[in-house]
């Protein structure tokens, strides 16, 4: 700020409010879900879990760490991210189908199986750089991260568009 620099003060002190926020909003979510969890009453734990899902998948559409500095989202993060998005997503598939709640869940599994395959894509592509194995046997290769990830997330999206039929 000092040097004049206006534009790079605000970015940077935008970056750190975003991030509170998305922290925050993060949190709350989390204690909803364990509430929902607890309750008998109030949203179902599935439509919670789909909804934190939902949101860490936004986050990556930015590719952006905001904080400070905000830089660009290594593969590792966005990894990471997606990984826990995933996570957030099967369990809301798995909790729409449980019989341990009174309350009806207002899930709709294949748009979850869409964005699980969604999930899965964007784990392969921090995975397609990966190198193929030297520890080939005549004609059989052990299959890539990528190749395998990207197996799952078609069969998602399979399934998905299934059940929208």
């Amino acid at each position: 700020f000092h040097e004049g620099n206006y534009v790079h003060w605000a970015n940077s002190w935008a970056g750190l409010f975003i991030m509170a926020l998305r922290t925050m909003r993060e949190r709350a979510l989390l204690v909803a879900r364990y509430l929902a969890k607890k309750s008998q009453k109030g949203m179902h734990p599935s439509e919670v879990s789909e909804d934190i899902g939902t949101v860490l998948y936004g986050d990556l559409m930015a590719s952006t760490v905001y904080g400070y500095p905000m830089q660009v989202m290594t593969l590792y993060e966005k990894r990471k991210i997606a990984e826990r998005s995933l996570a957030a997503l099967q369990e809301a598939i798995q909790l729409s189908t449980s019989s341990d709640y009174t309350q009806k869940s207002q899930t709709i599994c294949w748009e979850i199986q869409f964005m699980t395959g969604k999930c899965y894509e964007k784990i392969a592509s921090t995975l397609r750089e990966e190198m193929y194995s030297s520890n080939c046997k005549e004609d059989a290769c052990p299959a890539r991260s990528y190749e395998t990830i990207m197996t799952s997330a078609i069969r998602n999206y399979s399934e998905a568009f299934v059940g929208a039929q």
